[in-house]
């Protein structure tokens, strides 16, 4: 699951620096993710949740309806893309 810490002001009332961050906890082995939830919980867009599944870097693991990803595969895809560019934090 994702989870964000609450914050005083959101949007367009947030100070500059003030940042949100997001937890990922639970089950990671057996849960699901959206392309939306698998893009925020990578820190990326769901274009490059797309672009990870067409270049076989990241399977769905259902066959029929929207896409779920397995929430240890998409955070791996992540890291080994970050490491990849020598990125020591998520984008």
């Amino acid at each position: 699951m994702l989870t964000e810490r609450p914050r005083p002001r959101a949007g367009p009332f947030a100070l500059p620096g003030e940042v949100t961050v997001t937890a990922v906890y639970g089950d990671l082995e057996h849960t699901l993710w959206t392309t939306a939830e698998a893009a925020e919980a990578a820190g990326v867009t769901r274009e490059v949740i797309y672009q990870w599944k067409a270049r076989g870097k990241l399977k769905p693991v259902n066959r029929r309806g929207w896409p779920r990803y397995r929430a240890l595969d998409v955070l791996a895809v992540e890291r080994e893309t970050r490491e990849r560019a020598h990125r020591t934090h998520a984008a």
